[in-house]
């Protein structure tokens, strides 16, 4: 499945960039951005990084699930990444309160006329 349509990334490919951060560094923060350094892209509208830290958050839960004891970056890292879902769900929500859901575009705004 596609994740990313600006770069064309796969949830394989968010799967096997989490494993290549895992196995480098197992106290690292797995971020959305961190997962596309590795693959050696950028975010460009970031749509995409909310659904990127859902692939990230079960990733890592199975990781803990397969470990017999649970070692502590894994709820640090699910911790973090959950506040940042949490954060980027209270935005927009904030967004849309306030009418701004339209990327910044007035009422008025046609593109054409």
């Amino acid at each position: 499945m596609i994740i990313c349509h600006c770069n064309v990334i796969t949830d394989d490919d968010i799967k096997e960039a989490v494993r290549g951060l895992l196995e480098k560094d197992p106290w690292i923060y797995v971020t959305p951005s961190a997962v596309y350094r590795e693959l050696g892209k950028r975010g460009k509208c970031f749509g995409c990084f909310s659904t990127a830290i859902d692939h990230v958050i079960e990733l890592i839960e199975a990781e803990r699930h397969a470990q017999e004891v649970t070692p502590n970056w894994v709820d640090q890292t699910l911790t973090h990444l959950r506040l940042l879902k949490d954060r980027r769900t209270s935005v927009q929500a904030l967004k849309h309160a306030r009418g701004l859901q339209n990327e910044r575009r007035s009422q008025s705004h046609r593109t054409a006329q």
